[in-house]
């Protein structure tokens, strides 16, 4: 049954096709079918090319053509001489078959840096392709504008991100541009010499790869969870895109934003992020095709359990939310658990001196997480 889709017949391929007319061959290339006899003889499971009239062939996802030369990001260091300095970067950029892409010859490229890695709290995004000095084998080199701040202790984090656009089937009918863009690296350094300490796993790529088969967002930049992390912060809402008139803005820190993504049609309050170019998304209709309760489903190293780790904001910013700020832990919890009642259990539970959550949610307790979420 697997193989089920390289049989091609009117009522599997126009239950997709919707528009196309089999009695008439309206957008069938003026090609009637009255039976499923002759559709093989163009429709066979594999051709020779990509975007063929094989069924293979035809259902191409673009950005994965074999055609593309591929975006391959490489960061070979990444340094400062201390808070208040510039951290500088060094990078290179090549294509799969190992060719030298210039940081000028990307559509579009950026270095992100946050930090620090116990917790981000902060992220600026510059673009290196007109001021990063470049070296003959490639390599190269770009110091910030943005500085670390004064304060700062502990480890930072840059990431990359970019594409460039290529034109696949040039002079054809099928001609079509595809971003072809790089796998996010990321690397961490000390700003006051410590050791270098890389930001907590909590989920698994692969986990959301399940489902997601390559997950990528924002136009395909972003595609590894360690990138998503260093702009989606305890702190980050959506206030910059959203209009004023929809004020206050909306949390987008990674765990509220995932769980609630994730519960979707269950949450009790609404959840609508504004995003770039003013997009309006509202996830309140998102069905799971799972049990949300299975924590590693998508969670790995017990990271769903309490306590959680120290050093952790202690104020995670929700302004739409029941609690603002929110402690880390409830921040986790609420996301799913919505409404006014489990806000107000981790309302009382919380005091001056933080949250006390692990008394009955901690993994030997009555209440443990484990237990909680039981199938």
């Amino acid at each position: 049954q697997k193989d089920a889709y390289l049989k091609p017949t009117r009522q599997a391929c126009g239950s997709c096709h919707d528009d196309v007319n089999f009695a008439t061959g309206e957008n069938h290339a003026d090609l009637p079918q009255i039976s499923d006899n002759q559709c093989k003889w163009c429709h066979m499971p594999e051709g020779e090319l990509e975007f063929d009239t094989s069924i293979i062939g035809a259902h191409t996802i673009p950005t994965f053509s074999k055609e593309l030369p591929g975006t391959v990001f490489e960061i070979l260091s990444a340094r400062v001489d201390g808070p208040g300095k510039s951290p500088t970067v060094q990078f290179r950029i090549k294509d799969k078959a190992g060719n030298v892409i210039l940081p000028s010859q990307m559509n579009s490229l950026s270095l992100v840096l946050a930090g620090p890695t116990a917790d981000y709290n902060t992220a600026v995004s510059e673009d290196p392709r007109s001021r990063a000095q470049v070296a003959a084998d490639g390599t190269a080199t770009y110091t910030f504008t943005a500085k670390i701040p004064d304060n700062a202790k502990g480890s930072y984090a840059v990431g990359i991100q970019g594409y460039r656009n290529i034109t696949l089937l040039p002079g054809t009918m099928k001609e079509q541009t595809v971003r072809d863009a790089g796998i996010n690296k990321v690397v961490y350094f000390s700003v006051d010499g410590s050791p270098v300490q890389p930001r907590r796993t909590v989920v698994a790529l692969d986990n959301c790869n399940q489902c997601h088969a390559f997950l990528s967002l924002h136009g395909g930049n972003r595609n590894t969870v360690e990138m998503c992390v260093l702009c989606h912060n305890p702190l980050a809402t959506d206030q910059a895109r959203r209009p004023a008139d929809q004020m206050p803005p909306q949390s987008v820190d990674m765990r509220m934003m995932i769980h609630r993504i994730h519960t979707g049609k269950e949450l009790e309050t609404d959840y609508t992020v504004y995003g770039f170019g003013g997009s309006v998304n509202n996830f309140n209709d998102v069905g799971f095709p799972g049990f949300r309760q299975r924590c590693d489903g998508c969670h790995v190293n017990n990271s769903y359990r309490l306590p959680l780790p120290a050093g952790l904001i202690k104020e995670v910013q929700d302004p739409r939310g029941w609690l603002n700020p929110v402690g880390p832990a409830s921040a986790a919890c609420l996301s799913c658990h919505s409404g006014i009642e489990a806000a107000s259990h981790a309302l009382i539970n919380t005091s001056r001196l933080g949250e006390s959550c692990s008394v009955c949610h901690g993994p030997t307790s009555a209440y443990a997480v484990d237990k909680v979420h039981a199938q």
